[in-house]
C-alpha cells in the first residue's frame, strides 16, 4: 500500500493509514473529531465524480468533486442558472424553506438520509444517514455547497436523490461510484488522533416537501 510523506524543515515522515469501516454508524469515535462527522484530523481520498444531478433548461446541478474519509464521505455540488432567477440562489442548500434544494442518499441495504438545512444533526430512524451542510458560497447564478455524507455506503448500488420542487424539478437519481469509493478508502492519512471538540447542537428549520417526493417516505 502506497503511503503519503510528510516533510518538515527537512524531515519526512510516513502518515499512517486509516482503517476506514463502510457502513459503521454515524455516532462512533469519528465525532470526537467533529461532531457533524468529518474528522479534521484525516487527509481524504479523492474519487473522480464529475456527474450532472439535474438539469433543466434554465438550471443545472453538477458534483464536482468527492473525498473518501474514514467514515464518510464529501460531496461538492454546484449549481448554475443560465438567467438571474427572481430569488438568491445562495440559500436553497442551506435554509429549509420553499425555496430549498432537496438532497437524499439511499444506500443498498435500505438505510437513507437527507440534509435539513442547518440542521446538521438530524438522523434518520434506525440508525440511518446523516447529510451534513458543510458551508458553500456563491452568487446570483452561481452557487457551491459541501455536504458530508456518512457512514461511508457498504457493498451494493448507493445513489443521490436530488429534486428543487419550487422550480418544478422532480425527484432525479444519481448512482454515486462506491466500488471506486470503497477503493479510495485504503488511501486515507491520518494527521493526529481525534481530538474532543466542544459540541453545539444546530437549529432545526421545517422544510416543504411535495408528497409525492422520494423526501416524503
Amino acid at each position: 500500500m502506497r503511503r503519503g510523506r510528510c516533510h518538515t524543515a527537512g524531515m519526512s515522515e510516513e502518515l499512517p493509514a486509516v482503517e476506514a469501516d463502510a457502513g459503521r454508524p454515524a455516532d462512533t469515535d469519528a465525532l470526537l473529531e467533529d461532531p457533524l462527522g468529518q474528522p479534521r484530523n484525516e487527509i481524504p481520498a479523492t474519487v473522480a465524480f464529475d456527474t450532472e444531478l439535474l438539469a433543466t433548461d434554465g438550471y443545472a446541478v453538477f458534483c464536482a468533486g468527492l473525498h473518501v474519509y474514514s467514515t464518510g464521505f464529501r460531496l461538492h455540488l454546484e449549481l448554475r442558472a443560465r438567467d438571474r432567477p427572481r430569488r438568491p440562489l445562495y440559500e436553497v442548500f442551506h435554509r429549509a424553506g420553499p425555496d430549498e434544494m432537496l438532497i437524499g442518499i439511499e444506500f443498498a441495504d435500505g438505510r437513507r438520509g437527507r440534509h435539513r438545512g442547518w440542521d446538521s444533526r438530524h438522523r434518520e430512524p434506525g440508525g440511518g444517514v446523516m447529510v451534513h451542510y458543510r458551508g458553500g458560497g456563491g452568487d446570483e447564478r452561481a452557487v457551491g455547497a459541501d455536504f458530508f455524507v456518512t457512514p461511508l455506503p457498504p457493498p451494493g448500488p448507493a445513489r443521490i436523490i436530488c429534486a428543487w420542487p419550487a422550480r418544478g424539478i422532480g425527484d432525479t437519481v444519481t448512482e454515486l461510484p462506491v466500488d471506486a469509493m470503497t477503493d479510495a478508502a485504503g488511501r486515507i492519512r491520518a494527521l493526529w488522533p481525534p481530538q474532543r471538540p466542544d459540541d453545539e447542537r444546530l437549529p432545526e428549520r421545517e422544510s416543504t416537501v411535495p408528497g409525492d417526493s422520494w423526501f416524503a417516505r
